[in-house]
């Protein structure tokens, strides 16, 4: 019976909210205002979609690793030189994938039961991400429900990630999770030092209480239980499998909706503004004419 009232409630929060964005896709092209157009209609999509993980950091930090730990596949290249140069978009598929969908994005498909209710995005560094890739700054992490960013254990001082974090927390309002990756390479007292350092980066960086979790992928793929991926991974089944993934979605989604909101309200208060200036300029002109 449980399960039923929370599925009609969910249901209808979601029809709600689909009427909300449409609304506001309405006044979007009477606006003219096609860059809102464009990301309330990736939302209204995004209803419907997989709950979606953007993995971001620097190059060389683990993030393929991790994803790939995480899936226990190889989906993600990893090799010594820096190699994701373009992003990866991981989701469910009857069978193995693989295809290009534009120069900078490839999708790619596994027949993963964790994928049908997840999809995953692992990206090239942040050092690039911002000036050359426009797919994972203007659909990925606007469509986002929580992004992943990746530090190497041993050095998490890296400054284009806490930028790029920046845009995520302050432009988007994403849930952030902070992984210390490659952990078997620090020594306790260091990953210890180090844990308190994201907790105190990320406190200035406007997040209260972050959630920070060390993992290796080296030792998970030896099958230990200390790789630090099944806190990970029971994270995952409390927010996705557990049911809170329906309601962070449907936050997500309206926080982006508010968002949109708030832009539409200040060009229409620009364009009230602009009438009562053109509406004095008649007047003057009306009055000189008699």
């Amino acid at each position: 019976m449980r399960r039923t009232i929370l599925d009609e409630t969910h249901a209808r929060h979601k029809a709600q909210l689909s009427d909300q964005l449409k609304r506001l896709l309405a006044f979007c092209a009477r606006l003219g205002h096609n860059e809102l157009h464009e990301l309330v209609a990736n939302q209204l999509a995004n209803l419907d979609e997989p709950f979606l993980f953007v993995v971001v950091g620097e190059v060389k930090s683990g993030k393929s690793s991790f994803v790939n730990a995480l899936l226990s596949s190889d989906v993600c290249a990893v090799d010594p030189a820096p190699c994701t140069d373009i992003i990866q978009q991981i989701v469910y598929a009857e069978r193995a994938e693989e295809y290009r969908v534009n120069p900078h994005l490839k999708r790619i498909g596994l027949p993963q039961e964790i994928l049908k209710s997840i999809a995953i995005v692992d990206t090239p560094g942040t050092n690039t991400v911002i000036e050359h890739h426009q797919e994972l700054t203007k659909t990925f992490i606007p469509n986002s429900d929580i992004v992943f960013v990746v530090f190497p254990a041993k050095n998490p001082h890296t400054k284009t990630a806490w930028d790029f974090l920046d845009f995520v927390a302050d432009e988007w309002r994403k849930s952030v999770v902070f992984i210390l990756q490659q952990a078997d390479l620090a020594r306790p007292d260091e990953l210890k030092v180090n844990t308190e350092k994201v907790i105190e980066y990320a406190g200035t960086h406007g997040i209260a209480s972050p959630r920070v979790f060390a993992t290796s992928a080296e030792l998970e793929r030896q099958g230990r239980d200390d790789s630090g991926f099944e806190a990970i991974r029971a994270m995952i089944r409390e927010t996705v499998t557990g049911g809170k993934h329906v309601r962070l979605k449907l936050e997500s989604i309206l926080r982006a909706a508010s968002r949109a909101e708030a832009q539409l309200d200040a060009r229409l208060q620009q364009m009230a503004s602009q009438l009562e200036r053109d509406r004095a300029i008649v007047e003057t002109m009306r009055t000189r004419l008699t």
